[in-house]
């Protein structure tokens, strides 16, 4: 079977990644991925994307920003693969616990 292009993909911005949308591709991400663990090159591919937010909407939220440290942090430093793990633990508490937050208010509203 040859794969084609859809009309309407031309049209979808690329590269365009926003505060919400980190957090809703994080989430997943950590959701889809709970046993395996991060390592440094997981944490540039987290970092990059923050970077794309930050150049399409010219800066980090607050939480993304405070994301945005600890992964430079770790990147930056000689860490164990239990730091790792603390890391990516608190990394889905942060993220849960917004989009929970989210949910909610979009369910109230």
């Amino acid at each position: 079977m040859k794969a084609t292009k859809h009309n309407s993909i031309k049209s979808m911005p690329v590269n365009e990644m926003k505060n919400f949308e980190f957090i809703i591709w994080a989430h997943g991400y950590l959701e889809l991925c709970p046993t395996i663990p991060l390592d440094r090159k997981k944490l540039y591919i987290l970092k990059n994307h923050l970077n794309l937010v930050k150049a399409v909407e010219g800066e980090l939220g607050p939480l993304n920003q405070e994301i945005y440290v600890l992964i430079s942090d770790h990147i930056d430093k000689a860490v164990t693969q239990h730091q790792l793990a603390t890391l990516k633990s608190k990394l889905s508490e942060m993220i849960n616990e917004l989009v929970k937050e989210e949910t909610e208010s979009r369910n109230a509203g």
